[in-house]
């Protein structure tokens, strides 16, 4: 059994050399867990993580980008304008998960580092504060989503926040009694990434620096 733990609980005299490692819940849509932030990461971790991967089968025009894929857009967009100090940040937060040896498991029991998507997200959901970024609690954001189990007891002194959407009463992979995902976010974003796929647009993940630079062009104007 994979215990529930916190990135920041983790002191470099008490960690153990051994990786700790969480499992990727499964989704009940059959497409789901293939369309996945998580296991795009998985497909895309031979990847080069300084440029894009294979080109996408068509390039979205950018207001239809915006327009049919609001929550991706919103991601790209946020992305291409982090500053070089916001930048650096996420750097040192995935560098900090690795020195952690927090990883995470796909679906399919394959070790992954948390993806880059996660960290910029608690940058960009902690732009006024980016030292509150780098404290969010990878208990509450682990892929088994039982949440940090450690907050009731006040152990954690980690920030409890959603990686991907920023709220505050919930994990990112946290689940309904129903099954379905409790972020909303997250929910957006499996739907548009199934339809952005559909479309012939490729895989987002593996195309990530020719969507930011979509993003950040001007919206054009139409007759």
């Amino acid at each position: 059994i994979v215990s529930s733990y916190c990135l920041a609980c983790f002191s470099p005299a008490a960690r153990r050399p051994s990786r700790k490692t969480v499992m990727a819940p499964k989704s009940d849509a059959p497409s789901s867990a293939d369309s996945s932030p998580l296991a795009a990461a998985s497909s895309a971790a031979s990847t080069s993580a300084t440029g894009p991967g294979p080109q996408a089968q068509g390039f979205i025009e950018r207001n239809r980008f915006e327009d049919e894929f609001p929550v991706m857009f919103k991601f790209y967009s946020e992305r291409g304008k982090l500053s070089e100090a916001q930048l650096q940040k996420v750097q040192e937060i995935q560098q900090r998960w690795k020195a952690g040896c927090v990883y995470w498991l796909t679906h399919d029991n394959q070790e992954i580092e948390i993806p880059e998507w996660v960290a910029v997200n608690v940058i960009v959901n902690n732009k006024q504060n980016l030292v509150r970024g780098s404290r969010i609690c990878m208990s509450l954001n682990h892929t088994k989503g039982y949440g940090c189990n450690r907050l009731a007891d006040g152990m954690c002194s980690y920030v409890h926040e959603c990686a991907l959407c920023g709220q505050v009463d919930h994990g990112v992979f946290q689940k309904k009694g129903n099954g379905s995902w409790v972020c909303t976010k997250l929910r957006k974003w499996y739907d548009e990434e199934t339809r952005f796929k559909a479309g012939g647009f490729g895989d987002p993940r593996m195309n990530e620096d020719l969507l930011t630079d979509i993003a950040k062009q001007p919206r054009s104007s139409r007759a």
